[in-house]
């Protein structure tokens, strides 16, 4: 788990796939339970301060995680402990990881071209290569993704090199 603590008005929270394995996130109902729950142990264990009305939209794929933005709507004239959600739900979700170095795309893999920035569709990614490509690039959700989707440019394919192609090159 990830804090991003902006300001008492609004914060993050990123919650990767081994969590999401310990719990049911194939109904909205229990992801809002657990997700109430859980912002109400970051309140107390972090000493956030946190009272009036908040929105939480929560961004779900299941081969990443989840991302939590959590951010104050209005404060009430009501007493200092209400603490009031509105959750919003946004369940398969496409997230890019978003990556600087074209050598990184893999092979047989398409990627997005947008603002000097690769970006590869995580679904598209076997588990051992999302892993390590993680270290090189920064996970995008939400709205970033429709920008991206609306005003990129779609790579083709990354062709599999024959590495002995060489060999049989008569023109050396």
């Amino acid at each position: 788990m990830h804090l991003d603590y902006q300001d008492q008005d609004h914060f993050s929270v990123y919650l990767n796939n081994a969590y999401l394995k310990l719990h049911d996130y194939e109904n909205k109902d229990s992801i809002a339970k657990d997700m109430k729950s859980l912002v109400l142990h970051l309140n107390n264990r972090y000493h956030l301060d946190l009272r009036g009305f908040y929105r939480v939209i929560i961004h779900l794929n299941k081969k990443v995680g989840m991302f939590l933005d959590v951010e104050k709507v209005d404060t009430f004239d009501l007493d200092a402990t209400t603490l009031d959600f509105k959750i919003i739900i946004y369940l398969k979700q496409p997230f890019y990881l978003k990556i600087e170095d074209y050598e990184l795309i893999p092979q047989d893999s398409s990627a997005i071209f947008y603002e000097d920035y690769y970006y590869i569709d995580v679904d598209h990614l076997e588990e051992e290569r999302l892993i390590y490509l993680l270290e090189m690039g920064t996970l995008i959700y939400g709205n970033e993704v429709k920008e991206i989707q609306r005003k990129g440019r779609i790579l083709p394919k990354k062709k599999v090199r024959d590495e002995t192609s060489y060999l049989f090159n008569t023109s050396l």
